[in-house]
């Protein structure tokens, strides 16, 4: 196994790549608490159109994961001692199991629902009854709204779970097709977080079932985005709610044109943009006390070649808060010193090292990163290098991004 070390951060990590295309990430942790997952490099971000000559409706990879991981299979594992939880991303999905026993007997047990026979029509159709149930807040009726208004036709838009109109066409047919698409082992990364030895790791691995390579035709989904306006600036609609909220979504330039111009450092950037530029900046958080608002929630995601950025505020005064926003972001490189940005860093670093030891916030953590094809602890290491220069270009070209604005007002 090859060894990566930042030494200063005491979380070495050590790869494998296999002949089946299978990749391995062990992180050896003195926790008595031992992680194994699987990371599968595709999440809900819709890219296919038919695999197989089969339809795959929108919703696909969610309603997989919610099948394979089903109450009734998190309670098996429980009563095992072990709990199993699953997550799904526009850019991954990935199962995961936590124990204080050896890891790798319920890892087994996790690989062996990530086949078509372990699960059939009935466990779909109970699974998507949960999701109908899940009910829609003032908040996220918002944020999905600002978001349809920044894009013309990327599946971005559309997010991750399935609406009932949706739901209807999803069956067992469409998992299984996508499952042997996705679920192989050229598309799977397996996770080990625990104490154990390198051997002692690849001796676990050996002895796991592993899944095969399928190879099954498919249909890419083509879409063409408009990514120098948006679909609506500006919005407002009026509703029975406790309280009014203003949304304001920005939407990213073409991930392709980012990374040409910035290449990894877009993403160490990514990893402190949010703070420094409104959740922690003393000059934006005293804008909003002056138009007595609250920022209450912040969505940055990235699927595909989208990204966006959507801020959530709690507000009765949303047209002066909508002039503040947009005067605030067009003169943002001048609210950001060399000094802001070094004080920015050091929180971003004392803040990450308290996720290398907790191993669930470990896993969820190097998973999230690896959707980049990036070590967590690189990451952790390279944004402490920002370069100011660099930063302020960036934040000449944020500055620039479309941006839109939907106010839900009281009725």
């Amino acid at each position: 196994m090859i060894k990566s070390d930042y030494g200063h951060l005491y979380c070495p990590f050590y790869e494998q790549k296999f002949d089946n295309g299978l990749k391995l990430i062990f992180i050896p942790s003195k926790s008595h608490i031992r992680a194994a997952g699987v990371y599968i490099a595709q999440g809900g971000f819709k890219h296919d159109e038919l695999i197989d000559k089969s339809k795959i409706p929108f919703g696909t990879p969610y309603v997989l994961e919610r099948v394979i991981s089903r109450k009734d299979i998190r309670e098996r594992f429980l009563k095992e001692g072990a709990i199993l939880k699953s997550h799904t991303d526009f850019s991954y999905t990935s199962f995961s199991v936590f124990t204080m026993r050896d890891v790798f007997e319920p890892f087994q047990e996790l690989l062996k629902l990530l086949v078509p026979s372990s699960f059939d029509e009935n466990d779909v159709e109970t699974a998507k009854k949960t999701i109908k149930s899940i009910p829609e807040t003032d908040l996220s009726y918002s944020c999905r709204k600002v978001i349809d208004n920044l894009y013309y036709s990327s599946p971005i838009k559309y997010g991750i779970i399935p609406e009932q109109s949706d739901l209807v066409s999803i069956h067992y047919t469409a998992l299984k097709k996508y499952l042997q698409k996705y679920y192989t082992p050229s598309k799977i990364t397996l996770f080990v977080i625990g104490d154990y030895t390198p051997d002692e790791v690849l001796h676990g691995v050996d002895q796991l079932r592993m899944l095969s390579n399928t190879y099954p035709s498919s249909v890419e989904k083509k879409y063409e985005e408009n990514y120098a306006t948006v679909k609506e600036s500006y919005q407002e609609e009026e509703r029975d709610l406790t309280y009014p909220i203003l949304s304001l979504g920005i939407k990213f330039s073409p991930r392709k044109d980012l990374y040409e111009k910035y290449g990894q450092l877009l993403f160490y950037i990514y990893e402190i943009l949010v703070d420094i530029y409104f959740a922690k900046n003393e000059e934006f958080l005293k804008g909003l006390d002056e138009f007595s608002s609250h920022l209450v929630n912040v969505e940055f995601k990235q699927g595909s070649e989208d990204t966006y950025l959507v801020l959530q505020f709690m507000t009765e005064k949303g047209l002066a808060l909508k002039n503040f926003l947009v005067n605030y972001i067009t003169h943002l490189n001048k609210k950001i010193s060399r000094q802001d940005l070094s004080a920015c860093i050091d929180d971003y670093y004392s803040k990450s090292l308290p996720n290398l030891v907790v191993n669930d916030k470990l896993f969820n953590n190097f998973v999230s990163a690896f959707a980049n094809n990036l070590p967590y602890t690189g990451i952790i290491t390279q944004t402490t290098k920002i370069p100011y220069k660099s930063f302020q270009t960036f934040t000449t070209d944020f500055m620039a991004f479309p941006r839109s604005v939907f106010y839900l007002k009281k009725r």
